[in-house]
């Protein structure tokens, strides 16, 4: 390889090199227990699957199935540990800055895909989120290589690169079905329709049907859908929707080049822009009517903003008008001021945490492990760090599932008389925890250890409970940390 092609490469490689040397090296990610109650979920589905229960049919689950099943495969190889798989995590948080900013780059230029590139990485929840076993950064690494394709056909007219972006987003709404939207974002992007948009549906369509087959039985495939649409109404979302859209007021350093980066765009019309300009009025339309609304939701609209203050380095590249560059100046002027609340937002509000109750609950869990099969519980990540299983219908137990009526009063009770779980530790957030459900534990369990914030771990005092149970199957496997 020549000289100048080593430069090209180093120069490409340099901003996703740099995020996951920065974040390894300043986010002791290792040491945080839980950035998130859906990790345990997560990581307990692809335990379970790995010990062959099915997903779906056995493991109960709202979401597309492919994450699983690649956090199944990824751990059997590096181990199940909760830090192997936010590497992996890590890794796709990666390919998506590598996709963005070559994205950037070929519609803005170098310098935009720089500046782009920091205001996503700094953003709101982006480096909580890249260093956690969640479904956000690895459905959207695979919807910026599809919007990658798809700027890279409209630049070469090459077929082959829609074929790529169609595969693709396929890949994505697969992890997560939130990235559905672009389907209306990059059809229309596809230039000489006719027989030239079949090289992206095609590979969509056949792509998303392989793996429907493969993947999810027919007749659980309610279990997808179900569940988004029950939630709605269901509770008052108020707090959570003020929340999430004051994110926008706190990535203001954000939000502003990107509106002037939407007004160039439209005012010089860029077609290079008609994108992530389409991408973030779709996704703030799509929203606006959505609930709940998570914190991780304001991925979907944040990267395409960052994409759209690109375009105003792009502006102050080609001339040094006045407004760009007060807009560059503030925003530049807001990026270094908010640098220190980032750090202590992102990284030392999670790593300063006190995690040794949790500690302590997964050390007792240990303690009785010889004599546990199942344990039932509401935070997942509980068991899966002590080397044990839950019940495979409560793999998940989601605030959503909870909303949706998908967790009834009487179903834990149903549950502790199929699977006979040896050990029961219960926070109250997210399995209902009835008088019904006291009355049943107080003479099958022994109380053990009072969490100082909240809930109680129990062991039952009977050994060898689920003797012959044929629900049951045998954990094992050793213990992960």
């Amino acid at each position: 390889m020549s000289r100048a092609a080593l430069q090209t490469a180093a120069t490409h490689l340099a901003a996703p090199l740099l995020l996951v040397a920065l974040i390894w090296a300043m986010v002791p990610f290792g040491d945080v227990f839980a950035f998130d109650p859906d990790e345990g979920n997560n990581l307990m589905k692809a335990r379970l699957v790995a010990d062959g229960h099915r997903l779906y049919s056995e493991v109960w689950s709202d979401q597309p199935p492919l994450f699983t099943h690649v956090l199944r495969a990824w751990m059997g190889v590096t181990g199940w540990t909760v830090q192997g798989a936010r590497i992996l995590v890590l890794l796709c948080s990666g390919v998506l800055v590598w996709a963005f900013y070559q994205s950037v780059r070929l519609t803005a230029g170098h310098v935009g895909a720089i500046a782009s590139s920091l205001l996503l990485v700094t953003s709101f929840g982006y480096t909580r989120l890249s260093v956690s076993v969640m479904l956000a950064i690895p459905s959207l690494m695979f919807a910026m290589l599809s919007v990658y394709g798809m700027v890279r056909y409209h630049l070469s007219g090459q077929r082959g690169w829609l074929a790529m972006s169609g595969v693709c987003l396929a890949l994505s709404v697969f992890i997560k079905m939130w990235t559905l939207i672009l389907v209306a974002v990059l059809m229309p992007a596809v230039r000489d329709r006719g027989k030239t948009l079949l090289w992206w549906i095609v590979p969509f369509a056949s792509v998303v049907l392989l793996l429907l087959l493969a993947m999810v039985p027919l007749t659980e495939f309610g279990q997808l859908v179900r569940p988004h649409m029950l939630v709605r109404g269901a509770a008052d979302f108020t707090a959570h929707t003020r929340a999430f859209w004051g994110r926008f007021i706190e990535d203001i350093a954000v939000v502003l080049p990107a509106l002037v980066g939407v007004v160039v765009v439209v005012r010089r019309r860029l077609w290079t822009g008609a994108v992530p300009v389409a991408w973030a009025v779709l996704a703030v339309l799509v929203l606006a009517r959505h609930e709940p609304l998570w914190y991780h939701h304001y991925l979907l609209v944040s990267i395409p903003m960052c994409w759209c203050a690109g375009f105003v380095a792009l502006e102050l590249t080609r001339r040094c008008s006045r407004p760009v560059a007060l807009v560059a100046a503030v925003t530049a002027g807001l990026f270094l001021w908010h640098l220190p609340d980032v750090y202590r937002r992102d990284v030392v509000a999670w790593t300063d945490r006190d995690s040794a109750p949790d500690r302590e609950v997964v050390k007792i869990m240990r303690r009785h492990a010889d004599r546990t099969r199942y344990v039932m519980t509401d935070r997942q990540i509980f068991a899966f760090r002590a080397g044990l299983r839950v019940p495979p219908p409560l793999a998940v137990t989601s605030l959503k599932r909870r909303w949706a009526g998908q967790l009834a009063d009487g179903e834990p009770t149903e549950m502790f008389e199929t699977w006979r779980p040896e050990q029961v530790f219960l926070s109250g957030r997210r399995l209902p925890v009835t008088p019904t459900l006291i009355e049943y534990l107080e003479p099958r369990y022994r109380f053990i250890y009072q969490d100082p914030r909240g809930g109680g771990l129990l062991v039952s005092e009977a050994v060898g409970l689920n003797a012959g149970n044929p629900a049951t199957a045998d954990a094992g496997s050793p213990p992960v940390h």
